[in-house]
């Protein structure tokens, strides 16, 4: 990848550790694998998909910061790794390295290519616009999110964030825009798209795309296999607004409502125990199977219904949206 050849910093900074950017990079092939093949389909040049993993894996790395993730892609986290090798909260520096390193290769890419390339200023408005609002993403998330004081408080946990509303939210702001929408807006620009209100069809289909794909991802980090996920689940611990929470309390009996406002959002793996029974009482297993098939069937006739000017264009754009939903359909990672 282009960023282990960056050239030297300005004078006075003094000159980047090449070996040191090398390893760092040869760590975050961890975070790549699930997206790197979405990606490079999705964005061309492989220049654009480069940037786009390297984006995906700062913001990575931030996430697993705050949700305080002991694992990645059945590794230690980055975090962790870097914190038990003595060096502290360096990765919060790493993950802002891959997100600005992302930009300052996008101009290097069309100053070499000369600024007149299609898309170039959409391109460096993607990233920019997509960056903000995951950062905004991330802060509902943390926002949403209810914990216990210590795991030995009889407080009763307030429930109030915990709806669809405020799910939908995160998943549109955290997740859809800079994993699904970003990466094929960005090939939209390259192609040479400018209609507006071509990205806004576009944005409709992908940003449901991303909701999918967090609840799916809500629900393997409770119902999934470990040694499959290669990430230990820590949502009910970190008191998140997912979705087994939210379906949870659409459906409990005010028993059930009371376990969870006594267990949800603790550490104690007996506490986190009793969630998951009440979530085995309500079918929740079923319930989220039922889920994902009204949710392929609503966004496959998005897909049918959504056009370009150019009909070609079009059949090729509604493939690519058919095979991102096969890809996710019933994932178990």
């Amino acid at each position: 990848m282009e960023a282990c050849s960056l050239p030297s910093c300005s004078a006075g900074v003094g000159t980047m550790d090449a070996n040191r950017w090398i390893q760092l990079h040869k760590e975050f092939d961890a975070y790549y694998s699930e997206f790197e093949r979405l990606l490079s389909e999705c964005a061309r040049p492989k220049n654009s998909a480069d940037e786009l993993v390297q984006l995906h894996a700062g913001f990575l790395i931030h996430d697993d910061i705050i949700d305080n993730s002991p694992t990645r892609r059945n590794r230690t986290s980055w975090f962790l790794m870097q914190k038990q090798a003595g060096r502290g909260l360096i990765a919060v520096n790493d993950g802002l390295h891959l997100i600005l390193t992302t930009k300052f290769l996008l101009h290097r890419l069309f100053v070499r290519n000369g600024t007149t390339a299609v898309g170039y200023l959409k391109l460096l408005q993607l990233f920019d616009e997509v960056s903000y609002r995951t950062c905004w993403g991330e802060s509902l998330d943390s926002h949403y999110s209810r914990t216990a004081p210590n795991d030995n408080t009889t407080e009763l946990l307030p429930l109030d964030s915990f709806t669809r509303s405020n799910f939908n939210e995160i998943c549109t702001w955290k997740t859809g825009f800079y994993t699904f929408y970003l990466p094929v807006a960005c090939g939209m620009a390259i192609a040479g798209t400018t209609d507006e209100a071509s990205y806004s069809a576009a944005s409709h289909i992908l940003l449901k795309l991303g909701r999918y794909f967090q609840a799916q991802d809500d629900y393997l980090d409770c119902f999934g296999d470990v040694a499959v996920t290669g990430k230990v689940g820590t949502d009910i611990a970190d008191g998140k607004c997912s979705w087994p929470i939210v379906e949870c309390l659409a459906r409990a009996s005010p028993e059930q409502i009371k376990v969870i406002q006594q267990n949800y959002g603790r550490r104690d793996p007996v506490a986190q125990s009793a969630v998951r029974e009440v979530y085995e009482q309500l079918r929740l297993r079923q319930i989220f199977a039922d889920y994902e098939a009204q949710m392929r069937t609503e966004i496959m006739g998005d897909i049918t219904d959504w056009t370009l000017p150019d009909a070609c264009v079009t059949r090729h754009a509604q493939h690519l949206f058919c095979d991102l939903v096969d890809l996710l359909f019933r994932r178990a990672k």
